[in-house]
């Protein structure tokens, strides 16, 4: 790369971060600004949460749709470089000194691999954190006061609270299908979190409003253990509410993502959400180079960039298009009609392969 072509390369990358930044911040302001409005009217007339907590909760909360939207932050960063680039002539400058689309493309098309890179691999993990902060604050001041935790680490945990203390279920297999545990511990504590019990058992199998224990070892302090053929222990806990604590992706880190699911997939529960969030982190790269071929096809289909208008609404009808077409697949891909990666991947291809096609037609003639 000869000196030209680097201070070039810098000149466009910067270029297109600045406006990066500029849509980014513009998008996140919006989405943060309707997250903030929808907890005030959840929140209603709870004089216990003050508004530093709601406005806290909004920003833990914006990681749940910063992954959805990156994908159009890229798409209208590319048009807003290009359509600048247009109205200051450079492109005109920069076409009539023999680059083509795909050469001033380089610059943009490297910088938003780079910027997608770094959020899977680097951010994704404290926005997972974020959104589990989230989720703990929402049970805490807008849930029903039994928070339950579910986490596949050296087996299946499970929390449950009530009115005298809390209880801390390990198990280390789960059948889903029959809801059946296999070597239970069960620690109990009362209102002041001190260890009042525990209970061993063979199994576990959850019923209609209670666990039912098998072969059952019950140790208290100062007491000697007693042995039980079963013992029932009420709960709050339904197999929707266990299924429902897995289906949170968000709050789990990329490199992580793998380990839950290959840990979820014996067990029987659905890991469709897990899988299909782990694939779209994995096809962003691709999605957001996509959306940048996408954007030029776009900026160039409307002859005059200058005229704001018209690549408005191409831009917004390009957008609708995209996501009723992932959408789609995506929901045919959880009714098992189609495989997951088709769903996942089949988007960016399709949208690659369209911009490429479009701008080879319109560059070479």
């Amino acid at each position: 790369m000869t000196q030209l072509n680097a201070l070039l390369f810098r000149y466009l990358a910067m270029e297109f971060l600045k406006k990066l930044a500029m849509v980014f911040c513009l998008l996140i302001g919006v989405v943060y600004l309707f997250e903030a409005i929808e907890l005030f009217n959840r929140v209603g007339n709870n004089d216990a949460i003050t508004v530093f907590v709601v406005f806290e909760m909004a920003f833990y909360k914006l990681p749940e749709v910063g992954h959805e939207i990156m994908p159009f932050i890229i798409f209208f960063s590319a048009i807003a470089v290009l359509k600048s680039l247009s109205e200051r002539q450079e492109l005109v400058i920069l076409r009539a000194s023999g680059m083509s689309v795909w050469q001033f493309l380089i610059p943009v098309l490297c910088t938003t691999l780079l910027v997608s890179l770094i959020y899977v691999t680097l951010l994704h993990p404290v926005f997972a954190s974020m959104m589990s902060r989230y989720e703990k604050m929402d049970n805490l001041y807008m849930g029903d006061g039994r928070e339950t935790i579910t986490r596949i680490g050296d087996g299946l945990w499970l929390r449950q609270e009530d009115e005298t203390g809390n209880f801390i279920l390990k198990a280390d297999d789960l059948n889903a299908r029959e809801w059946m545990m296999q070597d239970v511990v069960v620690f109990f504590f009362d209102q002041n979190n001190q260890h009042s019990q525990r209970i061993d058992a063979a199994t576990a199998q959850l019923g209609n409003g209670e666990w039912v224990f098998n072969n059952v070892s019950v140790h208290q302090k100062d007491a000697i253990p007693r042995v039980l053929p079963t013992l029932s222990l009420t709960t709050t806990l339904t197999p929707q509410t266990i299924q429902e604590s897995f289906s949170s992706p968000q709050t789990i880190s990329f490199w992580r993502l793998p380990y839950f699911i290959d840990a979820l997939s014996p067990t029987g529960l659905d890991t469709m959400p897990l899988r299909s969030y782990y694939q779209s982190l994995l096809s962003q790269p691709l999605m957001v180079m996509a959306m940048v071929f996408l954007a030029a096809a776009v900026t160039l289909k409307t002859d005059r960039v200058s005229r704001t208008f018209p690549l408005i609404a191409a831009g917004l009808g390009a957008t609708a298009i995209v996501f009723f077409v992932s959408s789609f697949l995506m929901t045919l891909a959880q009714g098992h009609e189609i495989p997951l990666f088709l769903a996942v991947w089949a988007t960016p291809i399709l949208i690659f392969l369209f911009s490429v096609y479009f701008l080879s037609h319109k560059e070479d003639g």
